[in-house]
């Protein structure tokens, strides 16, 4: 009995001590909130660079204002004695010397959250999942991490936690309990093709959007450019509709197959034999072969600049594409010959150029012969005269 009244104060006190930290990092980010809204009513896009400063505040407005369910869900303790708790989104201390009040999950810092072991803990002693309901705390979870603070666990451990929790029809986020193969793959290299697999039920759809939302934080120029998030059926995108907004992320378009081009719709449903034929590996080739029979043959291209048409021989135009498609996209190809080709414009240019400026000289050779010519004669007629 008296065990279990130890553990049920050592619970609460947890509860209580992670409510106030809350608290203050509502307080804190209500209080950022002010200062961007106010920020944007002062704003005026005189130009580019205001434009996009303008445009940033926006994004940051509107991801802490999405962020008050959430806004810290864990919490770290390292062995040196600091603390670093880690939310949805950053809130930076009022005192700029003084360490964030909240870490985005998405920052490095943030990383021994999700990778740090009993085996390898990082420098960590504690983990601690924090369960909330708006802005209330409910439940609090650790995780020993180097057996330094083993007197002071509590729960019963944040996976059973998020197991039992009430089904809503939509997928929820699962920041605050991503397993470390999962960071993983969210926190994974940009560059190229990332390929999740696994069967079904194991997290592959949740651990994609999470790395949306890690991929536009850490690259912004991604924001920018866009993210389609390409489903399988207008109910899928349903489900996952709020995981994106809840982390924070707006910059992303949701599509399906059949409303990926606008005005564009399926004329006819095919069977699933022939559905199953067309999946088959064996048609990889016969597109690959289909795509390599679009590119144009070489021919003399006629380019048009200043007034005056440049033509690139065939010969030109065939070693160019074949640089550009050696081990390369057709896109990234395409790009380069378009480069190349701006260069090779430029060769010709300038050889006009040089070509127009020889033959002006020629010609004003031929016309300071002409006058010396007939300035002999006419010396020649007055030497005579003389005579």
């Amino acid at each position: 009995m008296t065990a279990g009244r130890t553990d049920q104060m050592t619970g609460q006190d947890a509860i209580g001590e992670e409510q106030e930290a809350l608290d203050a990092a509502h307080v804190r980010r209500l209080e950022i909130q002010a200062e961007l809204e106010q920020r944007l009513r002062g704003g005026a896009e005189e130009d580019s660079v205001v434009a996009a400063a303008m445009r940033s505040t926006q994004t940051r407005l509107h991801e802490l204002t999405q962020a008050e369910q959430g806004l810290v869900f864990g919490r770290l303790d390292s062995r040196d004695g600091d603390v670093l708790r880690v939310g949805r989104v950053g809130v930076p201390s009022a005192d700029d010397d003084a360490d964030p009040l909240v870490v985005d999950w998405r920052a490095e810092a943030s990383r021994p959250f999700y990778t740090a072991t009993a085996l390898a803990p990082q420098g960590q002693s504690r983990r601690r999942y924090i369960r909330s309901e708006g802005s209330t705390v409910v439940g609090v979870d650790d995780e020993l991490l180097d057996g330094s603070t083993a007197g002071d666990l509590v729960g019963e451990g944040a996976l059973l936690a998020a197991l039992d929790e009430r089904r809503t029809g939509r997928m929820g986020t699962a920041v605050a309990t991503l397993q470390r193969e999962q960071d993983d793959i969210v926190r994974a290299d940009a560059r190229g093709a990332l390929v999740v697999q696994g069967g079904p039920g194991t997290g592959k759809t949740v651990v994609a959007l999470h790395r949306v939302a890690y991929l536009l934080f850490a690259h912004p120029q991604l924001a920018r450019a866009g993210v389609l998030v390409l489903g399988p059926s207008q109910r899928f995108l349903d489900y996952i509709g709020q995981v994106l907004p809840a982390l924070g992320e707006t910059a992303v378009v949701a599509a399906t197959c059949e409303s990926l081009v606008p005005g564009v719709r399926p004329e006819r449903r095919e069977s699933r034999p022939l559905a199953e034929v067309k999946g088959r590996p064996l048609w990889q080739r016969a597109l690959a072969e289909h795509v390599a029979g679009l590119v144009p043959a070489p021919a003399d291209l006629t380019l048009h600049w200043d007034g005056e048409d440049h033509v690139v021989p065939a010969a030109t135009i065939e070693r160019l594409q074949r640089g550009a498609l050696s081990g390369r996209s057709y896109h990234h190809a395409r790009r380069v010959l378009t480069a190349q080709l701006v260069d090779v414009l430029t060769e010709l240019v300038a050889d006009r150029a040089v070509e127009l400026l020889a033959s002006a000289e020629e010609g004003f050779e031929e016309i300071l012969d002409r006058v010396d010519k007939s300035l002999a004669r006419q010396d020649d007629r007055g030497a005579r005269t003389q005579g």
